[in-house]
């Protein structure tokens, strides 16, 4: 199965807690106004790259850091002061957002994957996501139930 949005979603939302991360650096910024911006430059740069099969950002860690690096920039790197201020401010939300905190399983999701789990069936997540997946399904407590969890940036 997959991950985003099929068990999981962003839970606050993107804008809002990268504002919150900004904060941490001294930054007031509006989550609302950044959320707007994410969602533009994600939607279209998701675009970008379903057509851009040759590198195809998900196949590669470091394709993938990239692509996520240029959707924040977008979303929000004018309103931080420097260069210094987006690679930090970056690396915070790129590895915090790993976290099970940013995430949220859907009410129903415990539930079925207890029951597949107790019926015998074997279950694998496969998904065009980044490393920081194990982390989040952990937090969540939701690897236990994977015989395995296929991510494209690992399998390419």
């Amino acid at each position: 199965m997959d991950a985003g949005f099929t068990l999981i979603y962003p839970s606050p939302k993107v804008g809002d807690a990268y504002a919150a991360i900004g904060a941490r650096f001294g930054y007031q910024l509006d989550g609302e106004a950044i959320h707007r911006r994410f969602l533009s430059s994600w939607k279209r740069r998701t675009a970008e790259n379903r057509a851009n099969d040759d590198a195809n950002a998900f196949t590669d860690e470091g394709r993938s850091y990239s692509w996520w690096r240029e959707v924040f920039v977008e979303s929000m790197g004018d309103l931080l002061k420097n260069d210094d201020d987006i690679d930090r401010v970056f690396r915070a939300c790129f590895e915090e957002y790993a976290l099970g905190t940013y995430w949220r399983s859907y009410p129903e999701v415990a539930l079925v994957l207890t029951e597949l789990k107790k019926r015998g069936t074997r279950m694998v997540v496969l998904s065009n996501w980044d490393r920081r997946l194990h982390r989040t399904l952990a937090d969540l407590d939701l690897g236990k139930f994977f015989t395995r969890i296929y991510i494209s940036t690992e399998t390419g």
